[in-house]
């Protein structure tokens, strides 16, 4: 059994439900609990794990060439999204287009067998977010084909969060808002940089693909910065961090929100990171079918400067849409340190989200971990973790994994 590399949080309802052709394991998005009370407190602030997986596929062929994937049918409410794993195991030439409908039959993505054969080699992707509670999945084919299409893997979104408490701030309640709606031009023009990341890989204790989520943002065309440790989870290895398993389950949604604009792009590879530092960029592409698009939100500035002042930091706390936590200061005593401390408001989930000058809308660090606690779940450093974006820069343009420039940031 691997051996974790550091205690996280992780937040999950198990709800399982069958029917008469498969059984769904499934942890809610938005709908998070805390660890039962003998579990040790998270000493640093974690993703926010959230996971739904087929253990019996649904599969399409030739025999059977329409299948629903309904919440009603497993007992399951308050269901407004899903994103779906999809395995080709037809026959190298066929040819098929596998269309994905909405609940009232209006198409949301159109996939084909060369969609498939083109993406490196693998026969399995991701869809992007689908934004419609029941999803329909139709076979098109000219010709009898031998083999099947599987949907072996989903993650089903909730429209309604839970109040749980557990977050790092300042009050009793958290300070956040949505930045749109209630924040100023600066932070509403670095909300567009921010995005979620949505990831996963197999925990060899349930022998399943569990997923977790957590906050970047887009420091240069293509490029996302988050946190290392969003790269794997507590079963993991910190080798197998940012693995292939992990970049091809990966999904940065830079419009995670119930609207229905979709900017939304895959994982290509690392091109820099320190687990030390616990920093991560990471290259993005198209998600494979077209869902989304192909054009880059606006980038975020960067800034050397490490004057004490406000400042704001947008994340996506316990997986929602994007909170903006303002009314927060960097410490006077993390100024001539690698870490930088704050006391913007936070939770799981907020990992990797950026630190924004509130004079400025300068990126001015990377966020990491939230309270310090105890084994007893007791509060013992009520300071948020960061490390400086200078310090970032500096190791990524010296110490860079691909040959490829890092531009405008070095």
């Amino acid at each position: 059994m691997k051996k974790p590399r550091f205690l996280r949080s992780t937040f999950a309802v198990l709800a399982i439900a069958s029917n008469r052709l498969t059984r769904l394991s499934i942890c809610f998005v938005f709908t998070l609990e805390c660890l039962p009370a003998q579990a040790a407190c998270p000493s640093a602030e974690a993703a926010s794990s959230f996971c739904t997986w087929l253990d019996r596929y649904q599969i399409l062929s030739s025999a059977v060439q329409i299948k629903t994937i309904d919440p009603s049918d497993y007992a399951l409410a308050n269901i407004v999204g899903w994103r779906l794993q999809i395995t080709d195991t037809t026959v190298v030439g066929a040819d098929w287009l596998l269309i994905i409908r909405d609940g009232r039959g209006r198409p949301m993505l159109n996939l084909r067998k060369s969609e498939f054969e083109s993406n490196s080699g693998r026969r399995t992707i991701w869809t992007g977010r689908l934004q419609s509670p029941v999803v329909r999945l139709e076979l098109v084919s000219s010709s009898p084909i031998s083999g099947d299409i599987k949907v072996n893997g989903a993650v089903a979104y909730s429209g309604q969060a839970k109040n749980l408490n557990f977050f790092s701030s300042k009050g009793p309640q958290p300070d956040w808002r949505d930045p749109y709606t209630d924040g100023s031009v600066l932070e509403r023009q670095a909300a567009d940089s921010v995005g979620m990341m949505v990831t996963g890989s197999v925990d060899p204790t349930k022998q399943q693909t569990r997923n977790w989520s957590c906050t970047g943002s887009l420091i240069a065309q293509g490029l996302f910065l988050t946190a290392w440790h969003c790269g794997g989870a507590s079963w993991d290895l910190p080798s197998n961090f940012w693995q292939s398993e992990v970049r091809e389950n990966c999904l940065v949604d830079f419009t995670w929100d119930n609207g229905t604009t979709r900017t939304q792009f895959a994982c290509d590879k690392v091109i820099a990171g320190s687990p030390s530092l616990d920093y991560a960029i990471v290259r993005l592409k198209p998600i494979v079918g077209g869902l989304g698009v192909k054009s880059f939100p606006r980038s975020v500035k960067t800034t050397k400067s490490r004057t004490p002042s406000a400042i704001f930091m947008i994340h996506h706390a316990r997986s929602e849409t994007k909170l903006v936590s303002s009314n927060c200061h960097i410490k006077a005593e993390s100024i001539g340190q690698v870490r930088m401390d704050h006391d913007c408001d936070s939770d799981p989930g907020s990992s990797g989200a950026p630190v924004f000058s509130a004079a400025s809308g300068a990126l001015v660090a990377v966020h990491l971990a939230g309270f310090e606690l105890n084994d007893k779940c007791e509060v013992v450093r009520r300071l948020n973790r960061a490390v400086w974006i200078d310090e970032v820069v500096s190791h990524a343009c010296k110490h860079k994994l691909d040959s490829e420039e890092i531009p405008s940031i070095c």
